[in-house]
């Protein structure tokens, strides 16, 4: 990973001066989620790595929502961190790991893609039915 960083860098460097800035800050962005894709890799089986899971997930979620703004992909981790915290029967945490998909929605009445735990419903429909699943986790 640190090599072909690095060849790319370098490649982008040495190139036209419009692609310099733009190709370094997205190489330095592919590094930085190869780094974390690998880190949760390495601590996906096993209870023991549970603790090291959740971190890896977390900064999984970060960088999607901070740096891609994948929402799609953030949301997946969202999932995955709730059932995370739920198996280690961390029930507070898991709610406010689904408050953090709570918070991103409004009120408003467009209607959402159906995702791996919704059916296609308004948006703020589904606000609620995960305030509902917060105050019962």
């Amino acid at each position: 990973m640190e090599h072909l960083s690095a060849v790319l860098l370098d490649r982008v460097q040495s190139e036209d001066p419009a692609w310099k800035d733009s190709g370094t800050a997205f190489i330095t962005s592919i590094t930085r989620l190869l780094e974390r894709l690998l880190d949760y890799r390495s601590v996906i089986q096993g209870d023991e790595n549970r603790d090291k899971r959740m971190s890896c997930t977390v900064n999984l979620l970060n960088f999607y929502k901070n740096e891609f703004n994948r929402k799609e992909m953030y949301l997946r981790y969202i999932y995955k961190l709730h059932d995370l915290h739920l198996a280690a029967e961390n029930y507070t945490e898991a709610g406010f790991t689904m408050k953090l998909y709570a918070d991103q929605l409004g009120w408003s009445s467009t209607i959402l893609p159906p995702d791996h735990s919704h059916p296609q419903q308004p948006e703020w429909q589904r606000k609620e039915v995960l305030y509902h699943k917060i105050i019962i986790t």
